[in-house]
């Protein structure tokens, strides 16, 4: 009876306090709305003049805000007078310092609206800003919803509001270093849109595009200056907004050790080297430089997925000091720098959690920022370890925008509100939703519905924990949520133009048969990779009913009026070029069956084909054209060639389908490993090499299949009226086990095509992976061991057995606790011939490791191969619980 009791309770109060802030339409939710009973409705006309009695500039320009915005929005016109005029009864009066409820904190303020009057108190310059924020959401929302003639009055209710934020700091992080670098004219911008949601900071992540005077040679030409970032600071303090300043000061920090003449500040490609002074030398020269730009007094440090720390050139000195030592030593040395320039500390708070240790003997002013994406019921391990440190701390969400056309909704909805909730309960100092361009190709354009939630949910944050509750308040407040931002975003309401609706649509083709129908990688998928999961009958299948969906979200498209969104049309455009995107790969990966079908003999229907073949390149030459457009929109010029780039290498293998050379690995009879050549019309002269050098006239030339005595690279080309075309190449290995499997034990993955490694023989035909594990070379299983039977034919003398295994941790990729070979005779009674320990603390961060287990002399016709999956992901990770991965590349019997 209890639990049914709190239960209700809970949602009485809800639904009271929701049911206002709907009616009221405002984003973010405010703390209290009380609703005169009976009350005449207060016509807002050209009779009214709005009061301000303060002469602080902030004060003077909020009030030119709130004119402006009555005026572009309903075409009324008022005065601003620095007093009530004499006989006027109709004014909006804005006062600060003059608040009647005094347990409303600085950021707060009263908004009284009367028949006659309406009244905008706060105890802050902020607090006023913020009373008029919503004052002006809600004239948008009356406007919209009454569609009052302009011009004429706009009648809104009478109510009283208290309203303040739960969360002091409330943010957003801008990814500015992975591939798009916006214009300041769009920072602004950004900045003016979410002030209106009340948002006090945000924070744009740097790696290399900083411009240094000490070190000009880093960041691009197109990269963000002092003067800008100034510029930025200037315009932002009018919206209350503060710019934190931010700078990598460990991982992530290829794109500067890549430089010849900074290679030897690394440890790896990607990290700083803890070992040298030399490291610190650098970083107090541009930490210094870059602290100096910045007001504010916090810095962001990052230091996150540091993994890899000491896999290179600081290995001896890690291992002497301690991985969690070492990382905390560069901690307390990159904060004495920023203390030396008055600046307060943040960080990731990733490694921290993976090394409790370090904690402690953090200095205790250092802000500690824990994050996750995922769309977890709790977060509450995330944010335990720092709570009785002596830290602060600040939760971290995310827009789940990187590598997807689109930003995941259903993922982000729940992320965000349930570590924010999560974040308050344990008393968050703050909140930074984080939007990524992890591959380059992110528009923030299409960011906006996720930030404005962040917003919604760190003034406001959800009430309940219980799984249940929480999930009925969250669906709510999401409904409600999205009516507004319809409105306040694009002026229109959802019944209008429901541009909302049309995104959580386009949400669902994370859904569709087809996988990876957002994913931006998706579109640039080799033509060639047969694998099949890609074109098998149920791929077909899956293709053409995903066409079905995408063709009825085109008609959703096509249904809508467009014409009357009234402001923030790039956003509406950006989910039209993610339906273009996606329309892009279905007509790829059906060019892809096409090619197969006529490759593999089922079909000889070249001018099907041909059609393919136009149809993509039509569709991918106008989605090219219109993303280089959104990009100019928001963003400068550095990186867009990256991306443009990779859409015309995707039309030139288009182009060149019927030049491409196919190398195909197999068996003969003999059981030697043997290799094919071969165009797909069968009508090209192919020059090929083993050697390692560039096919040319003086190569062989391909006449039949041919055995491999030993590993090599197959490079070889079709010759087209006498041009050499584009070389296609593969490594190939020889052993033992090639083509040799008896049986396999265990069954792949199906989660992606990718990860069959071609089928069942994917682990013994020579070919190896690269360091991508959805390159199609891998064999990737999730929660059970790999077990491989291969039989040798004969009996033979075998002394050695590899493979190789890749360690991806945030990828939910583990390596294999132990590998076992087991021998025998007759193929049923096996034993253990010897094994290898795989899994060990040095190994850490993105890494392939090679396991090589040695055998006692031993003859065997059959080979049993075990690798011990390392179970469910630690507590440490962020999907703590789930089934972990092995992808394991080929076995090698030697």
């Amino acid at each position: 009876m209890n639990r049914l009791f709190c239960s209700l309770l809970f949602f009485f109060f809800f639904f009271c306090t929701i049911t206002s802030a709907q009616v009221c339409g405002i984003i973010p939710k405010p703390q209290k709305v009380v609703f005169y009973e009976n009350a005449s409705q207060c016509i807002l006309d050209e009779s009214f003049v709005i009061v301000n009695t303060s002469v602080d500039a902030a004060d003077v320009f909020s009030a030119g805000q709130l004119q402006h915005f009555i005026y572009e929005e309903t075409s009324i016109r008022l005065d601003i007078s620095d007093k009530i005029p004499r006989n006027n009864k109709h004014f909006i009066l804005l006062e600060v310092d003059n608040i009647k409820n005094a347990d409303i904190p600085q950021q707060g303020y009263e908004l009284t609206i009367g028949a006659n009057k309406i009244i905008v108190t706060a105890s802050s310059s902020q607090g006023l800003f913020y009373g008029i924020q919503s004052l002006k959401q809600i004239v948008a929302y009356n406007f919209a919803v009454l569609r009052s003639v302009k011009g004429s009055g706009l009648a809104i209710p009478q109510m009283s509001i208290s309203d303040y934020p739960k969360i002091r700091y409330r943010g957003w992080m801008d990814d500015i270093s992975r591939g798009p670098i916006p214009t300041v004219d769009f920072i602004k911008k950004e900045i003016e849109i979410m002030s209106t949601y009340k948002m006090n900071f945000f924070n744009l992540y740097t790696e290399h595009v900083f411009k240094s005077e000490k070190y000009p040679d880093i960041a691009p030409a197109d990269g963000l200056s002092a003067d800008e970032i100034r510029e930025i600071e200037i315009f932002a303090a009018k919206y209350h907004v503060e710019l934190f300043g931010n700078q990598q000061c460990f991982a992530h920090a290829e794109k500067t050790l890549r430089i010849p003449s900074y290679s030897f500040l690394k440890d790896t490609d990607f990290n700083f080297n803890p070992a040298i002074d030399d490291t610190y030398v650098f970083l107090d020269n541009l930490l210094t430089e870059t602290a100096k730009a910045y007001s504010s007094p916090f810095f962001n440090i990052n230091c996150d997925e540091t993994e890899g720390l000491g896999n290179g050139k600081a290995k001896e000195f890690v291992e002497a000091t301690g991985k969690s030592q070492a990382y905390l030593n560069h901690i307390l040395r990159v904060n004495d720098i920023l203390k030396k320039q008055d600046k307060r500390v943040m960080m990731w708070g990733d490694i921290a959690i993976k090394n409790p240790e370090i904690i402690k003997p953090l200095p205790d002013d250092i802000v500690m920022v824990t994050w996750s994406y995922v769309a977890a019921d709790n977060f509450d391990g995330l944010i335990t370890p720092f709570i009785g440190s002596g830290h602060d701390f600040m939760v971290a969400p995310g827009a789940n925008c990187w590598s997807l056309s689109f930003p995941h909704v259903e993922a982000y909805i729940k992320n965000i509100a349930n570590f924010i909730r999560d974040g308050y309960k344990f008393g968050t100092l703050g909140v930074m939703n984080t939007a990524w361009d992890d591959d380059g190709e992110n528009l923030f354009n299409a960011n906006w519905h996720s930030m404005a939630w962040g917003a919604e949910m760190a003034w406001n944050p959800l009430n309940s924990t219980d799984i249940s509750d929480s999930e009925t308040e969250r669906s709510y407040r999401e409904n409600d949520f999205n009516e507004l931002f319809n409105i306040h975003h694009f002026g229109v309401t959802r019944s209008e133009v429901d541009v909302v609706g049309f995104m959580y649509e386009l949400d669902k083709l994370t859904k569709a048969p087809t996988k990876g129908l957002l994913n931006n990688g998706t579109l640039y998928k080799s033509l060639f990779d047969f694998f099949p999961h890609n074109v098998d009958d149920a791929a077909v299948e899956n293709c053409l009913m995903s066409m079905k969906v995408v063709d009825k979200l085109s008609a959703l498209e096509k249904s809508l009026d467009v014409n009357k969104i009234r402001r923030n049309h790039d956003t509406f455009n950006s989910a039209s070029l993610s339906l273009k995107r996606a329309e892009c790969i279905l007509t790829s990966i059906k060019l892809r069956q096409s090619i197969y079908r006529l490759y593999s003999g089922v079909t000889s229907d070249k001018a099907a084909v041909a059609a393919d073949i136009e149809s993509a390149i039509d569709g991918l030459s106008d989605f090219r054209r219109e993303y280089a457009r959104s990009w100019n929109l928001e963003n400068r010029s550095y990186s867009r060639e990256v991306v443009l780039n990779k859409i015309d290498r995707t039309v030139a293998d288009m182009l060149n389908v019927a030049n491409h050379v196919f190398i195909t690995a197999g068996v003969d009879t003999d059981g030697r490993q043997t290799v094919n050549l071969r165009t797909l019309f069968n009508d090209k002269t192919i020059l090929f090499s083993v050697d390692g050098s560039n096919p040319s006239e003086a190569s062989n030339t391909f006449v039949s299949p041919f055995n491999l005595e030993q590993s090599c690279v197959v490079k070889a080309c079709a010759v087209d009226g006498g041009v050499n075309g584009r070389i296609s190449e593969k490594f190939l290995l020889a052993h033992k086990g090639i083509g040799r499997l008896h049986k396999l034990n265990s069954q792949y993955s199906k989660y992606n095509a990718a990860y069959s490694a071609g089928g069942d023989m994917g682990l013994l035909d020579g070919v190896i992976g690269s360091e991508r594990y959805a390159d199609g070379c891998w064999q990737g299983y999730q929660g059970q061991d790999v077990n491989v039977e291969i039989d040798l034919g004969s009996e033979q003398h075998i002394s050695r057995v590899k493979s190789r295994f890749l360690n991806r941790p945030y990828d939910w990729i583990m390596l294999p606790e132990t590998v076992e070979i087991y021998v025998s005779y007759d193929g049923v009674n096996y034993s253990l011939a010897a094994s290898e320990i795989v899994n060990t603390e040095k190994v850490a961060g993105n890494v392939i490791v090679t396991s090589a287990v040695n055998l006692p002399a031993v003859k065997t016709r059959y080979v049993k191969f075990i690798a011990k999956s390392a179970g469910k992901l630690p507590e440490w990770h962020h999907a703590k619980g789930s089934d972990s991965y092995i992808f394991v590349d080929e076995i090698v019997v030697e």
